[in-house]
């Protein structure tokens, strides 16, 4: 997935600011895909010179104006042309920082990369639990379309989410034994 077509998908529910579409990515799809506030702004600066958004300013009194942004045809053929794509190289692809320190971990004092563990274990516990909420929120999709076909897949990618983080904690509790039972040696 690119975040174009992240930002593109969400617009298609309706039209949204830039701050909207970062507290989606922030709240709802963090499990699965991290955009930085920079990043969402500069691909749909990028996206509305494509012709894929268009905008609109807002003017409010009291308060900043704001830019909404709205999906053209162009954009939603951009969408529709991605989602349909069986192609799925990137499906089992992993590019994880913490992971290539973790290789890297046998130069780290225990006690370091035992608390290294330990946080990346409630992380998840965390993410987890952002989950559970937005499960529940599922019940109240803000959403023009039909809730009940889009929770779906909603509860599918959330489910993946709670599968995935179990499976990090899991991890981390045996790597945290295997490293102390090396410190016991």
């Amino acid at each position: 997935m690119s975040l174009k077509h992240g930002l593109l998908g969400l617009l298609r529910y309706g039209s949204m600011t830039g701050y909207d579409l970062d507290k989606i990515f922030k709240s709802h799809l963090k499990s699965f895909w991290y955009a930085q506030t920079s990043q969402i702004y500069r691909e749909l600066n990028k996206m509305e010179g494509n012709k894929w958004l268009s905008s609109e300013i807002v003017f409010q009194e009291g308060k900043p104006n704001k830019k909404v942004y709205s999906i053209t045809d162009l954009g939603n053929d951009e969408f529709i042309k991605w989602l349909t794509d069986v192609e799925q190289n990137d499906a089992i692809e992993v590019k994880q920082t913490f992971l290539m320190k973790m290789f890297f971990s046998a130069d780290n004092d225990i006690s370091v990369t035992i608390k290294i563990l330990e946080d990346f274990k409630e992380s998840c516990q965390q993410r987890m639990q952002s989950l559970k909420v937005f499960v529940e929120d599922f019940d109240n999709p803000n959403t023009e379309k039909d809730p009940r076909k889009e929770a779906n897949y909603w509860v599918a990618t959330a489910e993946f989410g709670t599968m995935f983080h179990n499976m990090c904690i899991e991890w981390a509790d045996k790597t945290i034994q295997r490293i102390k039972n090396l410190d016991q040696e």
